[in-house]
């Protein structure tokens, strides 16, 4: 049997648009099957009327034609399409918006770099010797550790501990479990897969797949099937660093929400750790999210596209990320964790609205600083 065509064109094999309204008018006057090859019938019928209407919301959607697909079969008021595998969802599963939990890596030998050699050069450009922890921490790890290990570095001591804390606070709220959380997809580097392992308790096996195939160490008692590692979700390279490299980027954000939508289809929570350029630039963020913090988001799978251009967090009518939260966040001179709050966060953890989460508190530069 020849598959049917979807009006949107991404999910068929055939894109003949006139097949897919004989196919359509066929398959709702004749309870399903093939047209005969030679129905040529141009009638006016709902496979028509579905068909104009996608390509006028086509136009307004920007050239999205999944979302304008979502919002044809609305107003024309059908069901599922024939021979669709994405649109013929009678429970609406995949146009459900996701939950989707991004958390950066905790501090690395790299973010120890940046900063000494960042206080130090704000020195010299005050005419003052740096200070000697810093002069000795950048030529350390600048010269001695190499720039390989630079690019893929481990936490640093400071980071071991920001894992430790930010484990007793999910584990206090019982996060995993009470959260839903179905998969769990992670950096392939090194400070990224430590903090995986360390806050989710959780890691993809094999350390050298673009993305595994659901084989992982999980921990017993929580809702988590599959473990991923992903390439796309590496920090910013070097190449997309330099003038003209950020298409390469935007192309790895756009792969990587693809990603959700077609991969995790199925699933409704899903947590993410990654760093904190790539979550910056695909929120469309003036800061970036300090070390191990957490935050919520919804992710919409029906506004996804393929052109970056299209789909910025502040110009796209149809946002991909919206409600954005944040949950935990690192506390340099925290003794113990505050169970009060943990246990007050389990129970906003259970209500998917999220409504009366804490605010964020953000400096004068826009940087997120504690929750209130």
């Amino acid at each position: 049997m020849t598959s049917m065509a979807c009006p949107c064109g991404i999910f068929s094999n055939n894109g003949d648009r006139k097949y897919y309204r004989n196919a359509y008018h066929h398959a709702v006057v004749h309870g399903g099957g093939d047209p005969p090859e030679n129905d040529i019938s141009i009638e006016y019928t709902e496979g028509n009327r579905l068909d104009d209407t996608f390509n006028e919301l086509t136009a307004l959607n920007s050239g999205n034609m999944l979302q304008a697909g979502c919002d044809a079969l609305q107003q024309t008021g059908v069901a599922s399409i024939p021979g669709c595998d994405w649109f013929n969802d009678p429970d609406n599963s995949f146009r459900e918006k996701k939950t989707v939990y991004l958390i950066r890596h905790a501090e690395s030998l790299e973010n120890v770099t940046h900063a000494a050699v960042k206080r130090s050069f704000k020195s010299l450009t005050r005419f003052e010797v740096p200070a000697q922890e810093d002069m000795d921490s950048s030529v350390r790890h600048l010269l001695d550790v190499g720039p390989k290990l630079l690019v893929n570095s481990p936490v640093s001591e400071r980071g071991t501990h920001q894992i430790s804390q930010l484990r007793k606070q999910l584990d206090a709220s019982d996060f995993l479990r009470r959260s839903g959380v179905q998969v769990v997809a992670h950096s392939p580097l090194t400070r990224a897969r430590q903090t995986c392992h360390g806050m989710l308790g959780c890691i993809a096996e094999n350390p050298d797949c673009n993305v595994a195939d659901g084989k992982a160490c999980l921990p017993s008692n929580i809702s988590v099937t599959r473990v991923h590692e992903l390439d796309l979700l590496t920090e910013k390279t070097p190449t997309e660093s330099v003038p003209g490299g950020r298409w390469m980027l935007d192309q790895r954000i756009v792969a990587f929400e693809e990603w959700l939508r077609d991969e995790c289809r199925s699933e409704k929570k899903i947590a993410v750790v990654g760093h904190s350029r790539f979550f910056q630039f695909m929120l469309d963020l003036p800061y970036m999210f300090d070390n191990c913090d957490v935050w919520e988001l919804k992710f919409d799978p029906c506004a996804v596209t393929s052109t970056f251009s299209d789909r910025l967090h502040r110009d796209n009518p149809k946002p991909i990320w919206t409600e954005m939260k944040r949950l935990f966040h690192y506390e340099e001179n925290l003794k113990q964790v505050d169970v009060r709050m943990a246990k007050s966060l389990t129970v906003r953890i259970e209500d998917d609205r999220m409504t009366d989460l804490p605010a964020v508190v953000t400096d004068e530069e826009g940087s997120p600083t504690k929750l209130c």
